[in-house]
């Protein structure tokens, strides 16, 4: 057993829920934090180092004793073109599922460079791909300040835990394995209560192709109802992940980020009306700005 583990297994016992990445973290996390009830990956999010190639995950869980798990090494080669492939992926039916397919080919977040070409094969699409023009998490337009990463968002409990379940082999393996060891993945079928907050924010897809959205449905915008210009037919967060791991697409990515933008009008909506910190307040506005990168916990 780990340091980490042992530390964050000693701090917060029987309470919370916790799952550690990095290599150490952080000395002073335990004094900052104190006694508080962890609750969420969030809030030790940037606290810890990027794990690089190794998953150290410590789960704990309210009413049980911490478990701790040793590293896991997942795929760290370069010549990885054809592992995208994996028929596995198109009939996950449990999270088990997804962690079986991540230890044979789950890739580590550092071995995503600037330069990749990035292979897209899942149950929606298949033969797409992208070369990233900056390194995962760099490189971003100026004003476009996301609160969480892709992966924060799927450990927090978003999308019902289903949204990119069969893309786990487009993104990095940490996002899926932390997700899944908080309970926050369903490939089975969404599962509301899985949320954050435990309450349904979004459209369907359907209503997202009627608006047009995404591409598939009525031509009502030039970019995003046209699937020569928009590839991410899942909407605005598979956008997001893919924006930072890197890829950009100049017309998209302005319209995506002017979209994010105008989202803000929903945090100035849950601060005029919530007294700060009242997370009970307005649940519905906070998850759906949980699923577009805005500060929900204001």
């Amino acid at each position: 057993m780990s340091k980490p583990c042992l530390e964050c297994v000693g701090e917060f016992g029987e309470i919370g829920t916790l799952v550690l990445i990095g290599r150490r973290c952080d000395e002073n996390l335990l004094e900052l934090y104190g006694g508080e009830v962890m609750e969420t990956a969030l809030l030790i999010r940037k606290r810890c180092a990027p794990f690089g190639d190794e998953f150290l995950g410590c789960s704990i869980h309210s009413g049980t004793h911490g478990m701790c798990g040793q590293p896991y090494q997942f795929y760290s080669g370069r010549n990885i073109d054809m592992s995208y492939k994996d028929r596995r992926v198109l009939r996950l039916k449990s999270v088990d599922d997804m962690f079986t397919v991540l230890k044979d080919k789950g890739r580590a977040l550092d071995t995503f460079k600037k330069g990749d070409t990035i292979h897209v094969w899942n149950k929606m699409s298949k033969g797409y791909s992208y070369v990233l023009a900056e390194n995962p998490g760099e490189g971003f337009t100026s004003g476009f300040r996301p609160y969480a990463t892709p992966g924060e968002i799927l450990a927090l409990g978003a999308f019902g835990g289903r949204y990119l379940n069969d893309c786990l082999l487009e993104f990095p393996a940490e996002w899926f394995w932390a997700a899944g060891m908080l309970g926050k993945l369903s490939p089975q079928g969404t599962d509301i209560t899985l949320n954050h907050f435990q309450i349904d924010s979004r459209l369907s897809l359907t209503e997202w192709k009627k608006y047009g959205w995404v591409p598939g449905g009525k031509n009502n915008h030039d970019v995003l109802s046209d699937a020569q210009k928009n590839p991410d037919e899942r909407g605005w967060f598979q956008w997001y992940c893919r924006y930072w791991m890197g890829r950009r697409i100049p017309e998209l990515d302005a319209v995506q980020i002017r979209r994010w933008k105008a989202f803000s009008r929903h945090a100035g909506a849950v601060e005029k009306n919530c007294k700060a910190g009242d997370l009970e307040c307005r649940p519905r506005q906070r998850q759906a700005l949980l699923h577009w990168a805005w500060n929900f916990e204001k």
